[in-house]
């Protein structure tokens, strides 16, 4: 506190209690009314874990504004008269629409939990301390969001469905990750609601009414929380990430080795274009020879129709290939002679303009090993089709048009990571999300999604063939619509199960 704020004297429990911070992450005062309990906790302790926040944003919730204002910001001994440096904005202001708080360069929302669709507009941002006036008498929704972030909740319902003690519950607890503490507050939230009882002394048990609660929840198993041995899937992959890798290595050094692997000039180069082509997923050969080009590549387009493309292979040992190493007359008879719609230049490198110009006049791509490895690397990351792929063939500007689509389906995979990881974390206390739900649990991170975004991540994960998102609430804007999340991990691992078969097919 600062020489202007207020002083008195606090007793030794109180002193404890506000000096208590370390490995904490819940405080429940309980007491007879004007024991000091709001001066304390919200006045004091609160307000200290707010300034040593690193988050901007904080809650104070009670069941009106009207209560928050009365008996903790403004009464004696309240906020505003212990902290000279706070200001309240009943009506909020242009930058924040809520009642707030300003503090040491931090906003405090005063929430009224009685009004759902006031903080149903405060989700999606990263608060750091929350303060529950009265909480045993808050809107259970309202608690469900809020303490979104905490496990074993409905578990521990479940767990205590006959008469358990409590060593029993902590013991359970460990299995989801969370210490005896941290359990000891849940138990003791979950008993002030009345979802748990207290038959007896150090042990507790389930109320109807907390079972028929708990069943709203999504449950998860404590499995996730421990350690994943490896299996035989790992390995599998680990062989094949050394694989491909070993590919592009071999690709590389032949780019800037004539001879490599002991073959005649040029050769290896090209069949380790021909294999970084099939990798992809095109049908790629090796011809090469006099008067033929080095390596045929086809696809077939949305209508079905057969694309061919043909590749020089350049190999040079400076790295650099020139306007000098190339034949139009040569690609013109190559591209003819094939029936090629597109033909490309692959080399380590390209240097001076004039072999840039001809490639634009002649509708020739220039296409690095680098580029070829990146795509190739990316087909497998994000699941490019050869239409997209075969954008590297087009000029002039095939080649950004691909690095577009690339950047827009790697934000594509970190939304859909990012749902999947919400959906999982939010789906603890929450019954069924929507999209728009979904937004305004995103609208604060760094992606910051849009709605149309969170809406297409629903649709994909909702469709037949994904299956990871069912509805649970139809409703007439699709938008508000709710999911919920099935059993993510046995969905990935069927579609992991089709497409190795299907990539074991090809192989054959």
């Amino acid at each position: 506190m600062n020489d202007e704020e207020k002083t008195f004297e606090l007793s030794e429990k109180y002193i404890d209690f506000c000096n208590t911070t370390e490995n904490v992450d819940v405080d429940i005062l309980e007491g007879t009314t004007a024991s000091g309990k709001t001066t304390i906790a919200a006045g004091i302790k609160f307000m200290r874990m707010i300034s040593e926040s690193n988050k901007k944003e904080h809650i104070i919730a009670a069941r009106t504004t009207g209560v928050a204002e009365k008996n903790i910001i403004n009464q004696d001994n309240g906020i505003l008269d212990i902290h000279k440096n706070a200001i309240y904005c009943g009506n909020g202001d242009k930058d924040h629409k809520f009642p707030h708080i300003k503090f040491e360069n931090k906003i405090i929302y005063i929430l009224s939990y009685k009004n759902k669709d006031q903080w149903e507009n405060a989700l999606g941002g990263q608060y750091g301390c929350v303060y529950i006036d009265e909480g045993n008498i808050a809107d259970i929704d309202f608690i469900r969001i809020l303490h979104c972030h905490y496990r074993f909740v409905g578990e521990m319902i479940f767990f205590a469905e006959n008469d358990v003690t409590r060593n029993e519950i902590y013991h359970e607890a460990t299995k989801y990750g969370l210490n005896n503490e941290k359990a000891r507050w849940i138990a003791g939230f979950l008993v002030e609601a009345g979802l748990l009882e207290e038959p007896q002394y150090l042990h507790l048990k389930a109320s109807s009414f907390g079972i028929e609660f708990a069943k709203t929840l999504p449950l998860i198993n404590e499995n996730i929380y421990n350690d994943e041995a490896n299996n035989g899937n790992t390995i599998v992959e680990a062989k094949k990430n050394s694989s491909q890798e070993d590919l592009f290595e071999k690709l590389s050094a032949a780019a800037i080795d004539p001879s490599a692997e002991g073959k005649t000039a040029g050769i290896a180069f090209e069949e380790e274009i021909a294999k970084v082509f099939r990798y992809m997923g095109f049908e790629a050969k090796r011809i090469g020879g006099p008067g033929n080009t080095d390596v045929v590549v086809r696809w077939s387009d949305d209508a079905d129709k057969t694309i061919i493309g043909i590749v020089d292979a350049k190999s040079k040992s400076n790295g650099q290939v020139s306007h000098n190493d190339v034949s139009d007359v040569a690609i013109d008879t190559h591209k003819e002679k094939n029936n090629a719609d597109y033909a490309a230049i692959v080399g380590a490198g390209f240097s001076g303009d004039t072999i840039k110009k001809f490639a634009i006049k002649k509708k020739v791509a220039l296409i690095t090993v680098q580029e070829l490895v990146d795509i190739a690397k990316k087909t497998k990351e994000l699941g490019l089709n050869l239409g997209e792929m075969a954008l590297l063939f087009q000029v002039p500007d095939g080649l950004s048009r691909l690095e577009e689509l690339i950047s827009i389906k790697q934000r594509e995979e970190n939304l859909i990571n990012l749902v999947v990881a919400t959906f999982r974390k939010e789906q603890e206390m929450l019954e069924s999300i929507s999209a728009r739900d979904m937004f305004l649990l995103l609208r604060s991170t760094e992606n910051s999604p849009s709605l149309e975004e969170i809406l297409n991540v629903f649709v994909l994960l909702s469709t037949r063939e994904i299956n990871v998102l069912e509805i649970d609430r139809k409703s007439p804007t699709e938008e508000n619509t709710t999911y919920k999340m099935k059993n993510a991990k046995s969905v990935v691992n069927k579609l992991r199960m089709i497409a190795d078969a299907i990539e074991r097919g090809i192989e054959k």
